[in-house]
Protein backbone atom coordinates (compact mmCIF):
# COMPACT_ATOMS: atom_id res chain seq x y z
CA UNK A 1 0.00 0.00 0.00
CA UNK A 2 1.03 3.41 -1.27
CA UNK A 3 1.62 6.14 0.96
CA UNK A 4 -0.97 8.04 -0.52
CA UNK A 5 -3.46 4.89 0.13
CA UNK A 6 -2.10 5.17 3.84
CA UNK A 7 -2.91 8.91 3.99
CA UNK A 8 -6.80 8.21 2.83
CA UNK A 9 -7.40 5.24 5.30
CA UNK A 10 -10.51 6.83 7.71
CA UNK A 11 -9.65 6.37 11.13
CA UNK A 12 -11.36 4.31 13.99
CA UNK A 13 -12.81 7.66 14.91
CA UNK A 14 -14.27 8.86 11.84
CA UNK A 15 -16.15 4.98 11.19
CA UNK A 16 -17.91 5.45 14.39
CA UNK A 17 -19.14 8.71 13.23
CA UNK A 18 -20.49 7.15 10.37
CA UNK A 19 -21.90 4.28 12.34
CA UNK A 20 -23.40 6.27 14.55
CA UNK A 21 -25.42 7.62 11.65
CA UNK A 22 -27.12 4.67 11.32
CA UNK A 23 -25.87 4.03 7.92
CA UNK A 24 -25.57 0.20 8.13
CA UNK A 25 -28.80 -0.46 10.27
CA UNK A 26 -32.46 1.29 10.28
CA UNK A 27 -34.52 2.60 7.11
CA UNK A 28 -32.77 4.89 4.82
CA UNK A 29 -34.21 8.46 5.57
CA UNK A 30 -32.73 12.02 3.75
CA UNK A 31 -32.02 13.25 6.96
CA UNK A 32 -29.25 10.16 7.31
CA UNK A 33 -28.08 11.34 3.92
CA UNK A 34 -27.75 14.85 4.87
CA UNK A 35 -25.71 14.47 7.82
CA UNK A 36 -23.68 11.73 5.59
CA UNK A 37 -22.24 13.85 3.26
CA UNK A 38 -22.53 16.69 5.66
CA UNK A 39 -19.80 14.73 7.50
CA UNK A 40 -17.80 13.56 4.73
CA UNK A 41 -17.23 17.37 3.87
CA UNK A 42 -15.33 17.54 7.21
CA UNK A 43 -13.14 15.09 6.89
CA UNK A 44 -9.37 15.76 4.90
CA UNK A 45 -10.78 16.01 1.56
CA UNK A 46 -7.79 12.96 0.62
CA UNK A 47 -10.54 11.10 2.78
CA UNK A 48 -13.50 11.71 0.76
CA UNK A 49 -13.01 8.76 -1.60
CA UNK A 50 -12.56 6.22 0.55
CA UNK A 51 -15.48 7.71 3.00
CA UNK A 52 -17.62 6.58 -0.10
CA UNK A 53 -16.14 3.65 -0.66
CA UNK A 54 -15.84 2.43 2.63
CA UNK A 55 -19.58 3.57 4.29
CA UNK A 56 -21.53 4.46 1.14
CA UNK A 57 -20.96 1.55 -1.21
CA UNK A 58 -20.11 -1.09 0.61
CA UNK A 59 -22.98 -0.94 2.71
CA UNK A 60 -26.31 0.14 1.14
CA UNK A 61 -26.01 1.28 -2.56
CA UNK A 62 -24.36 -1.89 -3.13
CA UNK A 63 -26.38 -3.38 -5.87
CA UNK A 64 -26.31 -7.27 -4.19
CA UNK A 65 -28.05 -5.88 -1.25
CA UNK A 66 -31.90 -5.85 -0.94
CA UNK A 67 -31.15 -2.28 0.85
CA UNK A 68 -30.10 -0.65 -2.58
CA UNK A 69 -33.73 0.37 -3.57
CA UNK A 70 -34.75 1.63 -0.76
CA UNK A 71 -32.18 3.77 -0.12
CA UNK A 72 -31.75 5.03 -3.95
CA UNK A 73 -35.38 5.89 -3.21
CA UNK A 74 -34.62 8.15 -0.05
CA UNK A 75 -32.48 10.23 -2.80
CA UNK A 76 -35.49 10.36 -5.00
CA UNK A 77 -37.91 10.96 -2.53
CA UNK A 78 -36.30 14.21 -1.59
CA UNK A 79 -36.03 17.26 -3.20
CA UNK A 80 -32.67 18.51 -4.90
CA UNK A 81 -31.17 15.68 -3.65
CA UNK A 82 -28.43 16.27 -6.50
CA UNK A 83 -27.33 18.73 -4.36
CA UNK A 84 -25.50 16.32 -1.73
CA UNK A 85 -23.01 14.44 -4.02
CA UNK A 86 -22.71 17.71 -6.38
CA UNK A 87 -21.37 19.12 -2.92
CA UNK A 88 -18.00 17.09 -3.03
CA UNK A 89 -17.74 16.66 -6.90
CA UNK A 90 -14.53 18.04 -8.26
CA UNK A 91 -15.21 20.40 -11.46
CA UNK A 92 -11.60 20.28 -12.30
CA UNK A 93 -9.51 16.99 -11.93
CA UNK A 94 -5.77 18.51 -13.74
CA UNK A 95 -3.49 16.91 -12.31
CA UNK A 96 -5.20 16.39 -8.72
CA UNK A 97 -4.85 12.47 -7.70
CA UNK A 98 -7.53 12.74 -4.80
CA UNK A 99 -9.62 14.48 -7.43
CA UNK A 100 -9.09 12.10 -10.34
CA UNK A 101 -9.82 9.02 -8.05
CA UNK A 102 -13.08 11.29 -6.54
CA UNK A 103 -14.52 11.70 -9.67
CA UNK A 104 -15.91 8.49 -10.95
CA UNK A 105 -17.06 7.80 -7.52
CA UNK A 106 -19.32 10.54 -7.17
CA UNK A 107 -20.51 10.00 -10.52
CA UNK A 108 -21.51 6.03 -9.45
CA UNK A 109 -23.18 7.80 -7.06
CA UNK A 110 -25.84 9.10 -9.70
CA UNK A 111 -25.09 6.14 -11.77
CA UNK A 112 -26.56 3.90 -8.99
CA UNK A 113 -29.63 5.85 -7.75
CA UNK A 114 -30.63 6.30 -11.66
CA UNK A 115 -29.97 2.54 -11.84
CA UNK A 116 -31.89 1.37 -9.10
CA UNK A 117 -34.82 4.04 -10.56
CA UNK A 118 -34.57 2.21 -13.84
CA UNK A 119 -35.46 -1.37 -12.20
CA UNK A 120 -38.33 0.23 -10.47
CA UNK A 121 -39.74 3.51 -12.06
CA UNK A 122 -43.58 2.17 -11.38
CA UNK A 123 -43.04 2.50 -7.67
CA UNK A 124 -45.12 5.03 -6.65
CA UNK A 125 -42.86 7.61 -3.62
CA UNK A 126 -44.07 8.03 -0.33
CA UNK A 127 -43.90 11.68 1.36
CA UNK A 128 -41.56 11.59 4.01
CA UNK A 129 -40.90 15.64 4.46
CA UNK A 130 -42.12 18.85 3.05
CA UNK A 131 -39.29 18.30 0.74
CA UNK A 132 -40.41 14.80 -0.55
CA UNK A 133 -41.72 14.55 -4.07
CA UNK A 134 -44.91 12.05 -3.56
CA UNK A 135 -45.26 11.41 -7.20
CA UNK A 136 -43.56 8.65 -9.74
CA UNK A 137 -41.39 10.88 -12.05
CA UNK A 138 -40.59 9.09 -15.54
CA UNK A 139 -36.54 7.69 -15.17
CA UNK A 140 -35.89 10.69 -18.15
CA UNK A 141 -37.20 13.14 -16.26
CA UNK A 142 -34.84 12.18 -13.17
CA UNK A 143 -32.09 12.09 -15.45
CA UNK A 144 -33.00 15.79 -16.88
CA UNK A 145 -33.29 17.05 -13.03
CA UNK A 146 -29.50 15.73 -12.76
CA UNK A 147 -28.45 17.59 -15.76
CA UNK A 148 -30.50 20.85 -14.54
CA UNK A 149 -29.20 20.54 -10.75
CA UNK A 150 -25.46 21.00 -12.72
CA UNK A 151 -26.27 23.21 -14.81
CA UNK A 152 -27.49 25.34 -11.61
CA UNK A 153 -24.54 24.11 -9.61
CA UNK A 154 -21.67 25.15 -11.92
CA UNK A 155 -23.08 26.70 -15.28
CA UNK A 156 -23.58 24.91 -18.41
CA UNK A 157 -20.08 25.12 -19.78
CA UNK A 158 -18.41 22.64 -22.21
CA UNK A 159 -16.54 20.76 -18.78
CA UNK A 160 -20.32 20.60 -17.31
CA UNK A 161 -21.38 19.51 -20.54
CA UNK A 162 -18.64 16.66 -20.44
CA UNK A 163 -19.88 15.51 -16.42
CA UNK A 164 -23.50 15.32 -17.65
CA UNK A 165 -22.43 12.99 -20.93
CA UNK A 166 -20.59 11.24 -18.34
CA UNK A 167 -24.09 10.53 -16.32
CA UNK A 168 -25.81 9.25 -19.43
CA UNK A 169 -22.91 7.27 -20.20
CA UNK A 170 -22.53 5.33 -16.78
CA UNK A 171 -26.61 4.24 -17.05
CA UNK A 172 -26.14 3.00 -20.54
CA UNK A 173 -23.18 0.94 -19.52
CA UNK A 174 -25.03 -0.65 -16.64
CA UNK A 175 -28.30 -1.01 -18.97
CA UNK A 176 -25.99 -2.47 -21.24
CA UNK A 177 -24.28 -4.94 -17.85
CA UNK A 178 -27.40 -6.38 -17.07
CA UNK A 179 -29.44 -6.53 -20.07
CA UNK A 180 -29.54 -10.04 -20.46
CA UNK A 181 -31.78 -9.96 -17.17
CA UNK A 182 -34.74 -8.42 -18.52
CA UNK A 183 -34.39 -8.63 -22.86
CA UNK A 184 -36.72 -11.79 -22.93
CA UNK A 185 -39.15 -10.27 -20.51
CA UNK A 186 -41.38 -8.12 -22.53
CA UNK A 187 -43.73 -6.43 -19.60
CA UNK A 188 -40.76 -5.46 -17.97
CA UNK A 189 -40.21 -2.24 -16.89
CA UNK A 190 -37.17 -1.77 -17.94
CA UNK A 191 -38.26 -2.04 -21.78
CA UNK A 192 -39.89 1.07 -21.40
CA UNK A 193 -37.39 2.82 -19.21
CA UNK A 194 -35.02 1.82 -21.77
CA UNK A 195 -36.44 4.03 -24.04
CA UNK A 196 -36.89 7.05 -21.29
CA UNK A 197 -33.44 6.90 -21.25
CA UNK A 198 -33.19 7.35 -24.93
CA UNK A 199 -35.20 10.13 -25.20
CA UNK A 200 -32.46 12.13 -22.18
CA UNK A 201 -29.99 11.76 -24.75
CA UNK A 202 -31.87 12.83 -27.66
CA UNK A 203 -32.67 15.70 -25.62
CA UNK A 204 -28.98 15.62 -24.54
CA UNK A 205 -27.60 15.81 -27.84
CA UNK A 206 -29.89 18.74 -29.36
CA UNK A 207 -31.54 21.23 -27.10
CA UNK A 208 -28.56 21.57 -24.52
CA UNK A 209 -25.86 23.01 -26.07
CA UNK A 210 -22.38 24.40 -24.28
CA UNK A 211 -22.78 28.04 -23.20
CA UNK A 212 -19.95 30.64 -22.12
CA UNK A 213 -19.31 29.90 -18.31
CA UNK A 214 -20.78 33.42 -17.20
CA UNK A 215 -23.48 32.95 -19.75
CA UNK A 216 -26.85 33.43 -18.27
CA UNK A 217 -29.40 30.49 -18.71
CA UNK A 218 -31.27 31.59 -21.95
CA UNK A 219 -34.82 32.75 -22.01
CA UNK A 220 -35.96 30.31 -24.92
CA UNK A 221 -34.73 26.36 -25.96
CA UNK A 222 -31.76 26.51 -27.71
CA UNK A 223 -30.91 23.97 -30.44
CA UNK A 224 -27.17 22.85 -30.91
CA UNK A 225 -25.24 20.06 -31.04
CA UNK A 226 -21.41 19.70 -28.87
CA UNK A 227 -18.24 20.59 -30.88
CA UNK A 228 -15.56 20.71 -28.49
CA UNK A 229 -12.87 23.75 -28.81
CA UNK A 230 -10.77 21.44 -31.15
CA UNK A 231 -13.50 20.80 -33.26
CA UNK A 232 -14.22 17.02 -32.05
CA UNK A 233 -17.81 15.86 -31.49
CA UNK A 234 -18.22 14.56 -27.95
CA UNK A 235 -21.20 12.92 -28.16
CA UNK A 236 -20.45 9.85 -30.53
CA UNK A 237 -18.35 7.48 -28.25
CA UNK A 238 -21.86 8.22 -26.21
CA UNK A 239 -23.99 7.11 -28.91
CA UNK A 240 -21.56 3.96 -30.44
CA UNK A 241 -22.39 2.83 -26.85
CA UNK A 242 -26.04 3.51 -27.23
CA UNK A 243 -26.64 1.76 -30.74
CA UNK A 244 -24.62 -1.17 -29.22
CA UNK A 245 -26.94 -1.54 -26.52
CA UNK A 246 -29.81 -1.35 -28.87
CA UNK A 247 -28.51 -3.83 -31.31
CA UNK A 248 -26.23 -6.13 -29.66
CA UNK A 249 -27.24 -6.49 -26.41
CA UNK A 250 -31.31 -6.22 -26.51
CA UNK A 251 -31.10 -7.25 -30.29
CA UNK A 252 -34.12 -5.28 -30.74
CA UNK A 253 -33.54 -5.59 -34.87
CA UNK A 254 -34.32 -9.24 -33.81
CA UNK A 255 -36.98 -9.12 -31.62
CA UNK A 256 -39.47 -9.78 -32.84
CA UNK A 257 -38.46 -13.29 -34.40
CA UNK A 258 -37.72 -14.60 -30.66
CA UNK A 259 -39.90 -17.01 -29.42
CA UNK A 260 -42.00 -15.98 -26.29
CA UNK A 261 -41.45 -18.84 -23.37
CA UNK A 262 -44.68 -18.04 -21.65
CA UNK A 263 -47.39 -21.09 -22.59
CA UNK A 264 -48.48 -21.25 -19.19
CA UNK A 265 -49.30 -18.40 -18.41
CA UNK A 266 -53.30 -17.01 -19.31
CA UNK A 267 -54.09 -16.03 -23.07
CA UNK A 268 -54.51 -12.33 -21.64
CA UNK A 269 -51.11 -12.32 -20.71
CA UNK A 270 -49.90 -14.06 -23.50
CA UNK A 271 -51.41 -11.77 -25.60
CA UNK A 272 -49.92 -8.41 -23.70
CA UNK A 273 -46.71 -9.95 -23.77
CA UNK A 274 -46.43 -10.66 -27.91
CA UNK A 275 -47.35 -6.82 -28.09
CA UNK A 276 -44.77 -5.55 -26.18
CA UNK A 277 -42.86 -7.47 -27.90
CA UNK A 278 -44.10 -6.02 -31.17
CA UNK A 279 -43.87 -2.75 -30.09
CA UNK A 280 -40.62 -2.87 -28.54
CA UNK A 281 -39.19 -4.13 -32.07
CA UNK A 282 -40.52 -1.76 -33.85
CA UNK A 283 -39.59 1.26 -31.72
CA UNK A 284 -36.37 -0.33 -30.78
CA UNK A 285 -35.63 -0.71 -34.66
CA UNK A 286 -36.59 2.92 -35.32
CA UNK A 287 -34.13 4.30 -32.45
CA UNK A 288 -31.37 2.54 -34.20
CA UNK A 289 -32.06 4.03 -37.50
CA UNK A 290 -32.31 7.30 -35.61
CA UNK A 291 -29.02 7.08 -34.03
CA UNK A 292 -27.16 5.58 -36.76
CA UNK A 293 -28.41 8.81 -38.52
CA UNK A 294 -27.54 11.05 -36.28
CA UNK A 295 -23.89 9.39 -36.20
CA UNK A 296 -23.67 9.69 -40.10
CA UNK A 297 -24.78 13.59 -39.84
CA UNK A 298 -22.08 14.01 -36.95
CA UNK A 299 -19.08 12.24 -39.57
CA UNK A 300 -20.52 14.99 -42.02
CA UNK A 301 -19.58 17.00 -39.72
CA UNK A 302 -16.29 16.16 -38.41
CA UNK A 303 -15.39 15.57 -42.10
CA UNK A 304 -16.44 19.30 -43.12
CA UNK A 305 -19.23 18.00 -45.55
CA UNK A 306 -21.69 19.49 -42.84
CA UNK A 307 -21.58 23.68 -41.55
CA UNK A 308 -22.40 23.05 -37.64
CA UNK A 309 -24.18 26.25 -37.42
CA UNK A 310 -26.50 25.26 -40.35
CA UNK A 311 -27.40 21.96 -37.84
CA UNK A 312 -30.53 22.94 -36.41
CA UNK A 313 -32.03 24.02 -39.54
CA UNK A 314 -31.08 21.38 -41.51
CA UNK A 315 -33.94 19.02 -43.41
CA UNK A 316 -32.32 15.99 -40.92
CA UNK A 317 -32.13 18.13 -37.34
CA UNK A 318 -35.53 19.20 -38.18
CA UNK A 319 -37.00 15.46 -38.72
CA UNK A 320 -35.17 14.37 -35.92
CA UNK A 321 -37.07 17.23 -33.50
CA UNK A 322 -40.33 16.28 -35.17
CA UNK A 323 -39.79 12.51 -35.22
CA UNK A 324 -38.79 13.41 -31.07
CA UNK A 325 -42.72 14.42 -30.56
CA UNK A 326 -44.33 11.59 -32.53
CA UNK A 327 -42.29 8.86 -30.68
CA UNK A 328 -43.65 10.31 -27.37
CA UNK A 329 -46.85 8.74 -28.17
CA UNK A 330 -46.10 5.34 -27.59
CA UNK A 331 -45.02 5.85 -23.58
CA UNK A 332 -48.03 7.92 -22.82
Amino acid sequence: MGDDDSDMQLEAVEIQAFDALGLTSGGPTAEKLESFFGLVRTLNRAKWSRALETCLFSHWLNPSTRAAPLYANAFLNTKNWESWPLSILPLSQHNDPHSKRLFPLVMNVFAMVHYQHFMTTKQKFSRESKDALPINRSLSGVLNGSLNALDDHAGWHEEIVDIGRTLYTAIVHKVSHHAHEFKHQMLSVCWRNTFEILFGIESFLFYRPARGRNEPLPKERQCGIHVSDEGHLPDLPMLDLVIDLLTTKLKVITLGSIPLTNDSAEKSVQKETAQAQKKWCKHGTAWVEFFRAVVGFYRDVSDGKADEPTIVCSPLALSFRSAFFVRCSYLC
